[in-house]
């Protein structure tokens, strides 16, 4: 059969109908698709800044070593590096960029002001409390806290300073004050004195000078101290918590405030009794409400009823915990350097073999004099024991805190 001209013209006319359309419905498609993306896109954008709004404050704090406390910070951002999952460790060190983030362990404006800080971690530290540490040695900034301070306190009227209560010729006089202020979402300690701490507490108030004199703090002139984190050494580490060490000693106290022994309840009491001493009440109530915050006191474990103690000898000379076993070697673990706040107390800093160093207390007693306590020496020998009245060795806190 014949095909003519006109049908084949027919047909070819249907066939290009066809592939027009055939490419009408094509392009159609990919416009659907393409809107369809887009759209998406937009939305899990909108949803991106919805998420970040309103999560930015809880983001920061994961990356502050507070991870510890929430589950969902599997897909934080990391504040350093911008990273924007899996990037917060256990430890508080951001997987991709491995940092730590020194400037939030050592800027006092969340550490200090913040409720919401608990601790951080980097290797065998802890940052955890904050406590005025190092002294204001900015002009312009002193000279702006000294005017927030006001009126100095005197001996009949504190003002709006506190008074610590320290003993004279072993009564407690008020001779010795401080002030806590903020400024500019810093915290800050000024301390006034108008006599000399004595060496001991039954003694009168040391003149012309005393330990705080050599230290460089003298008497009728405000001193100020930051409010810096507390950098504590691991000593021992389980699945849930940490016994802790402050690297620092920070502050100086005596142990008791008599050497007399006493009667409590027809029991005798010996002035080197810790479970009855000065220390422990001023680390139980005094340090541990400066020092900690709500979330931070949550987190330390009891350890025989205290929340914070003293090493004991036995403590002091355990290997586990990095010290030697040998009470009498001039251990470089066991020797402690100290905060300026604790000097400004007056504790004893030793500027000839051991430069830099300080005494330290331990909890046990003397088992030979019922008024001597051991401490570790500047050198780090443990067992160095003294009398209980003494104002001039410093206080290294120990703790046990969950992680």
């Amino acid at each position: 059969m014949k095909t003519s001209l006109s049908d084949t013209a027919t047909k070819s006319n249907n066939n290009i109908g066809k592939s027009a359309l055939s490419k009408i419905i094509i392009i159609g498609i990919v416009s659907v698709l393409i809107a369809t993306t887009l759209s998406i896109g937009l939305y899990l954008n909108n949803r991106r800044e919805d998420f970040n709004s309103a999560d930015n404050d809880f983001l920061e704090y994961d990356h502050n070593g507070f991870n510890n406390e929430y589950e969902h910070n599997e897909q934080n951002s990391c504040i350093i590096c911008g990273a924007l999952k899996d990037v917060v460790g256990k430890n508080g060190v951001c997987n991709s960029c491995n940092q730590l983030s020194d400037e939030i362990v050592t800027n006092a404006n969340l550490a200090n002001n913040s409720q919401t800080f608990v601790y951080t971690r980097e290797n065998n530290y802890i940052y955890f409390g904050t406590y005025p540490q190092s002294r204001v040695t900015n002009g312009n900034l002193t000279s702006t806290l000294n005017q927030k301070a006001g009126v100095l306190p005197t001996e009949y009227n504190n003002g709006n300073w506190t008074s610590y209560g320290y003993y004279n010729d072993g009564d407690i006089s008020n001779y010795m004050w401080y002030i806590d202020l903020e400024y500019e979402s810093e915290k800050y300690r000024g301390v006034y004195f108008t006599l000399y701490r004595p060496w001991h507490t039954h003694t009168p108030c040391s003149v012309p000078s005393d330990f705080q004199d050599v230290n460089g703090y003298i008497v009728e002139n405000i001193y100020w101290f930051k409010f810096e984190p507390i950098k504590w050494r691991i000593l021992n580490e389980s699945a849930s918590n940490v016994t802790i060490l402050s690297e620092l000693i920070l502050d100086s106290q005596e142990f008791y405030h008599s050497k007399d022994t006493r009667t409590e309840e027809k029991k005798t009491i010996y002035p080197n009794n810790w479970e009855y001493s000065n220390i422990r009440i001023w680390l139980n109530e005094t340090f541990y409400g400066t020092a900690f915050n709500d979330l931070q006191k949550d987190k330390i474990v009891k350890t025989n009823d205290d929340n914070i103690a003293l090493l004991t000898s036995k403590e002091a000379m355990n290997e586990d915990y990095g010290f030697s076993s040998t009470n009498t070697d001039l251990d470089t673990a066991r020797r402690k350097q100290s905060s300026d706040y604790a000097k400004v107390q007056g504790l004893f800093v030793d500027e000839s073999t051991y430069v830099g160093c300080s005494w330290w207390w331990l909890s046990t007693a003397s088992e030979h004099v019922d008024h001597n306590v051991a401490r570790v020496s500047s050198g780090g020998k443990v067992g160095s024991y003294c009398e209980v009245d003494f104002t001039r060795s410093g206080v290294v806190p120990v703790i046990r805190i969950q992680i």
